[in-house]
């Protein structure tokens, strides 16, 4: 549904990304630009082995709840041997940036944890993020030195 961003590509097309989805060519429609979708569609998940990853479905975030704040997502993360016992209150950090916009966010609650079954989701970050508006948002998730960057489609 929606075109591929391969890791290396970003830094790449961020330029253009940038001039594409700027307020001055505003989007309305998700195919306009590229998101982020799963390196691996069985999982869900992107982001390098080894590395901080996200759980991501297609990169379009729709009919999402709304508050005071914006729209509210969970976001489920793995990074390498973290485990729920010994890291309950994890230390990563999201941020984000509209590409077709001026706004920004840097989410102040705090990140958990989610388990599950060792064969499926095991154990997991979990995040609240709370996008201030529908658009395209480049994401930023920080984590023990690890970074990771994706861009989703925020809509109504």
């Amino acid at each position: 549904m929606f075109p591929k961003i391969q890791p290396a590509s970003v830094l790449i097309l961020l330029p253009f990304l940038l001039f594409a989805c700027s307020s001055a060519n505003a989007v309305s429609n998700p195919a306009d630009c590229p998101v982020t979708t799963p390196d691996d569609p069985e999982t869900d998940l992107y982001g390098p082995e080894g590395g901080l990853r996200v759980f991501i479905n297609e990169g379009g975030w729709v009919d999402l709840p709304q508050d005071e704040h914006g729209y509210f997502n969970k976001v489920f993360w793995k990074y390498p041997g973290y485990s729920v016992t010994e890291d309950p209150r994890p230390g990563l950090k999201v941020s984000g940036k509209q590409l077709d916009g001026t706004a920004t966010f840097v989410e102040a609650s705090p990140a958990t944890n989610a388990f599950g079954n060792p064969d499926l989701l095991g154990d997991a970050i979990l995040t609240g993020v709370s996008i201030p508006k529908p658009g395209y948002w480049q994401l930023i998730g920080e984590y023990r030195g690890s970074q990771l960057t994706f861009v989703v489609w925020v809509g109504d």
